[in-house]
């Protein structure tokens, strides 16, 4: 038997249930592993709450990210073996907010030693979304981006990647999180001591900036659509909308992500910050600090081995 958080119905937090279920197996080009870490995302209570449809059935497994050690293998499955460390999103119909879920093999990468399990389990969803919105416009050496929501997860990974291409950062958070986006290298512009966000990050860039990059959306994304001239340069992580009332660009996922940011953590060239953690029986806490919207850096589930 295992551990696992579900949700019974779509809505609110009542709706979500810890409850024991038998062990699960894997098929064909898949593989069960026992969970060490999981990340936290919005996308969590945004699929519990309905607002990206209620098509699925219910009860339905929680968390879209995790790290752990490959427990069983699948017919199929080559490059892995019992004992290995992976990091990756579980498999469609599982979830990681568990003691142990089903992984593709295809959608999974090895840990690099030098990373914990925490901070591998903040890659999967988060920082290879600000992977790929940080690459999607290919920007020049030199030219300004303004990061909405820079001092969470991914925001500050997002950061991190800008600098990394030599771009100028100018990142939005809160008063209380300057020294934090401050030591990615980007510029801080805090959202709650001034009026108007855009004014503010317009005459920070001395004009029009290249990029946005967004992981906040409403009334924030509203002020700062007039900041590039083109507003297909503002791209959408939070929303992704295609049919977006703003003509912004969605963020477009890609396949290398994954292996490309697991490197570059793995080298130290991009840092996860960890700013909350809880137990795995503790999960509802973390999906409502996440709710909250306020915190600080990455929320992760730790399970014990």
């Amino acid at each position: 038997m295992s551990r696992a958080w579900v949700f019974t119905q779509y809505g609110d937090a009542s709706q979500q249930v810890f409850t024991e279920q038998p062990s699960p197996e894997p098929g064909p080009g898949q593989m069960l592993v026992d969970v060490r870490a999981a990340g936290v995302n919005p996308a969590d209570w945004k699929i519990r709450s309905g607002l990206f449809g209620r098509s699925q059935s219910v009860p339905r497994p929680m968390g879209l990210e995790l790290s752990g050690v490959i427990s069983d293998i699948g017919a199929g499955v080559v490059g892995f073996a019992v004992g290995d460390e992976v990091l990756g999103p579980p498999a469609s119909g599982f979830g990681s907010f568990t003691d142990e879920t089903v992984v593709s093999a295809d959608d999974v990468v090895h840990k690099p030693p030098e990373l914990s399990f925490e901070e591998a389990a903040t890659i999967p969803i988060a920082a290879t979304a600000a992977y790929d919105a940080s690459y999607q416009l290919a920007l020049g050496a030199g030219s300004s981006v303004v990061i909405a929501g820079a001092g969470g997860g991914a925001g500050l990974v997002a950061c991190q990647l800008c600098r990394l291409q030599n771009l100028r950062v100018l990142g939005i958070a809160s008063s209380a999180k300057q020294e934090l986006v401050e030591s990615t290298g980007a510029e801080h512009i805090a959202y709650d001591t001034l009026p108007d966000i855009g004014a503010a990050a317009r005459d920070r860039a001395g004009g029009s900036v290249d990029a946005v990059i967004d992981f906040v959306g409403g009334d924030v994304l509203r002020q700062l659509m007039d900041l590039v001239d083109d507003p297909a340069h503002v791209i959408l992580v939070a929303d992704p909308d295609p049919d977006n009332e703003y003509g912004a660009t969605p963020v477009k996922r890609t396949g290398g992500a994954l292996q490309t940011v697991t490197e570059l953590m793995g080298q130290s060239a991009v840092r996860a910050h960890i700013g909350q953690r809880f137990d795995l029986e503790n999960a509802d806490l973390a999906l409502e600090a996440v709710e909250d919207g306020h915190v600080t850096g990455k929320v992760v589930v730790t399970v014990e081995g």
